[in-house]
């Protein structure tokens, strides 16, 4: 019996379509190069430590809530002055509500709140965030103002930027 030519093929005709396979395997790795993006709990990270670095050319190493000076180390902690947990993501990185606090008073003291929101409500810098980011109860105290949710890595990313700018 003969065999038939449908399933055999020259040399070039063999090597012509190994060539157009690794042609196309170039273009589909090439098309598939992602670019990484990175997490928004690390863009919390990045920002933090661009806050701190901020603020440590911008303010005096001392507590902001007590009278301890040229803090050092662990006992420098920056601290918000409208706690971060309750604040919306639009004001947890503004460095007007950030200041410099010894461990006892950022940790222990949880803050100090009210003596830091006092003070913070007697510079003009501080009483601007404060109408922004809060309101005044009943009772004199500040509560915070609620907000839309907003895209954290968009967010994260421009704020980034911005304070990279600052030096």
């Amino acid at each position: 019996m003969k065999r038939s030519r449908l399933g055999s093929k020259t040399y070039a005709e063999a090597m012509a379509k190994i060539a157009s396979k690794r042609e196309k395997t170039k273009r589909s790795k090439a098309k598939s190069k992602k670019i990484k993006k990175v997490s928004v709990s690390k863009l919390h990270k990045l920002v933090w430590a661009e806050c701190r670095r901020v603020q440590l050319e911008k303010l005096p190493h001392d507590c902001y809530t007590c009278p301890a000076k040229n803090l050092t180390g662990a006992n420098l902690q920056l601290g918000h002055g409208q706690s971060k947990g309750s604040l919306p993501l639009e004001f947890k990185y503004d460095l007007r509500n950030l200041r410099w606090q010894c461990f006892f008073c950022n940790i222990h003291g949880q803050g100090c709140q009210e003596l830091f929101l006092a003070r913070l409500e007697s510079e003009e810098a501080g009483k601007e965030f404060l109408l922004e980011s809060s309101f005044k109860d009943q009772y004199g105290g500040w509560k915070i103002k609620k907000k839309d949710p907003i895209n954290a890595r968009d967010f994260l990313t421009t704020t980034l930027q911005n304070l990279k700018l600052i030096s």
